[in-house]
């Protein structure tokens, strides 16, 4: 859908915190600048969802937070922090939403879309900067960071403040038998990812955010949150995360 090269700068953070893990639930507060790729998805100005940045035109973002949304009304907010504060955010109009033509709601199947912005992204190095594309089926191993405005706990509140939670990433096999009675599986375009106990996780309102491999570069799986039908903060199902290969 989008060319196969990453853009030269991409996955380099100025301000990267030495925390890997903490609310999101379990979560702590990321660094002011920390994630230049992370999108807050806003319908006015209320946040919905999470994206990702993948260029100066295009981000990407779980297609069911497209659902029954008047792209007139949605907004991409970039270099966003703190949700209640103006600073040097970059806000711009969608132009166009494209769901993955095989996204199946039910199954959370090809959970990714692509908004294409009505004006360029400034890509500053700082503020905003595009992800990197982990390589075509490649071997995703060790922890990720997941990262977003959601809920911080049940019952609670969003949070105002961009926060993240590093969770392990397991096995395919592993995956599938917390999944196997459930009406959602696992499939070839998700990787898992997540404590079996619960408590540190991605919540609602961080859909489609990135879910940053930990390295050097942070290579992400963008789109990268899908939904699980438990609340997320007792739940045993490990979250479930699209690779992002379709975007290649």
């Amino acid at each position: 859908m989008l060319r196969s090269e990453n853009h030269m700068g991409c996955g380099v953070s100025k301000n990267k915190s030495p925390d890997i893990a903490g609310r999101i639930v379990g979560g702590i507060t990321v660094h002011k600048n920390e994630i230049p790729w992370q999108i807050s998805l806003q319908l006015g100005k209320r946040h919905v969802c999470g994206a990702v940045v993948i260029d100066r035109l295009w981000v990407t973002s779980a297609a069911h937070c497209l659902n029954s949304i008047d792209i007139k009304e949605l907004h991409v907010v970039a270099g966003e922090h703190h949700l209640e504060t103006q600073d040097l955010e970059q806000r711009r109009e969608v132009k166009e939403a494209i769901a993955h033509p095989n996204f199946d709601p039910t199954t959370n199947e090809n959970d990714i879309a692509l908004l294409l912005l009505a004006k360029p992204l400034k890509l500053d190095g700082l503020t905003v900067n595009p992800v990197c594309l982990p390589p075509f089926k490649a071997n995703v191993t060790g922890f990720c960071e997941v990262s977003g405005w959601g809920f911080t706990k049940e019952g609670g509140a969003r949070s105002n403040i961009l926060k993240k939670v590093a969770v392990p990433i397991i096995s395919d096999a592993d995956c599938r038998t917390h999944y196997d009675k459930t009406p959602r599986k696992v499939t070839d375009s998700m990787i898992c990812a997540g404590f079996t106990e619960g408590k540190k996780d991605a919540c609602q309102a961080d859909s489609g955010g990135p879910a940053d491999l930990l390295g050097p570069r942070r290579p992400a799986l963008p789109g990268g949150i899908g939904v699980v039908g438990h609340r997320m903060w007792t739940a045993p199902l490990p979250r479930r995360i699209h690779r992002g290969e379709s975007l290649r």
